[in-house]
């Protein structure tokens, strides 16, 4: 290889390296310029910091939804009513098979007066109670409670029923409403029913 071919070689190869250098001395400058790091103003972050432990704290607005408390008649009315509903349709519910299971397990529930009216009825009935006569039932749903009157000793509530009754072996059913009006007296204390009135 002549010395001329070898000059040109070297040349070309000394502006490769050239145009190299040249390169990566733009990268890194521009890095450089990139990466300059400002300097920290403590004084600043500190009054970030003293801005942000005095902000005026956030007051969460109260859920509309949240009911008022409710107050200790609140309390005994729905506890009332919710009485007479289960009483009227255990009382509204019987057929005359059931030995006037629907009177004696209320029993717990009754003024001496209710009791003693009940105790009397189931006995006369008995004594003209007849084991062949076909099936006869009827049962008693509250529909709807309506405190009428509430007193310390006397409270009056409506009551909405619908009464179902079935007759003879085929249960051909009639259905019917009736609004009752049961009242409750306290005895010893304690709430108990006196009297329904249809």
């Amino acid at each position: 290889m002549s010395n001329r071919k070898i000059y040109i070689i070297l040349i070309i190869l000394l502006l490769i390296a050239l145009g190299l250098l040249g390169v990566f001395w733009y990268l890194s400058n521009n890095a450089n310029k990139n990466n300059i790091v400002a300097p920290i103003d403590n004084n600043a972050l500190i009054a970030e910091e003293n801005k942000i432990a005095t902000k005026t704290p956030v007051i969460i607005p109260e859920n509309k939804n949240t009911l008022p408390p409710v107050s200790y008649e609140e309390k005994e009315k729905a506890q009332l009513q919710q009485l007479v509903s289960a009483f009227v349709e255990r009382y509204g519910s019987y057929s005359n098979q059931t030995d006037f299971e629907n009177l004696t397990d209320l029993m717990p529930f009754m003024s001496q007066s209710l009791k003693r009216w009940a105790e009397n009825l189931i006995d006369s009935k008995r004594v003209n109670s007849n084991s062949q006569a076909p099936y006869y039932g009827v049962t008693t749903k509250v529909l709807k409670t309506e405190i009428i009157e509430f007193t310390d000793e006397l409270v009056k509530i409506k009551v909405a029923t619908q009464k179902s009754e079935m007759f003879g072996t085929d249960y051909n059913s009639k259905v019917s409403y009736e609004d009752l009006t049961v009242s409750l007296i306290k005895e010893e204390g304690v709430w108990k029913v006196n009297e329904i009135k249809k």
